[in-house]
């Protein structure tokens, strides 16, 4: 006989060995993009012109293409420093035009502020060497 209180300990364990599953992917994929070698490529979606002239006007670098469970994520390298509002300009303007895909801003260092902002604004983005954190893929992967 299974009482309620075994299948809500049965849903905890379920529930916590997907959550562990995520972090696993999560922790494969940041990996392979710290290797510079990534194994989940999709056939690349051409970036639009509108976005390319975006990006182009505060330096930033179109990089890796990568597809993590239904998800296409654009890396968008970061080469100079970044006020806020501008990383929040990118991230609209790249959403706006490929609404299908998930914009994350590869820095190689953010200050604890910058991140508070990022995060607050729901912006994905990727700290080279040290965090990863994306917001379509939900809380697990950051």
């Amino acid at each position: 006989m299974v009482s309620n209180r075994d299948d809500a300990i049965m849903e905890y364990f379920e529930n916590h060995f997907t959550s562990i599953e995520e972090m696993l992917k999560l922790i494969l994929v940041n990996n392979l993009i710290d290797a510079g070698t990534v194994s989940f490529k999709t056939n690349q979606i051409e970036i639009c012109k509108e976005v390319c002239d975006g990006l182009d006007k505060y330096s930033i670098e179109i990089g890796e293409q990568t597809k993590v469970g239904n998800s296409i994520l654009q890396f968008l390298i970061v080469t100079e420093k970044m006020q806020i509002k501008q990383i929040q300009n990118i991230y609209d303007l790249f959403k706006n035009y490929h609404c299908d895909m998930e914009p994350v801003l590869q820095f190689t260092h953010l200050n604890g502020m910058q991140r508070k902002r990022i995060i607050e604004r729901g912006i994905s983005y990727y700290v080279i060497g040290k965090e990863l954190h994306i917001f379509s893929l939900g809380d697990e992967y950051s």
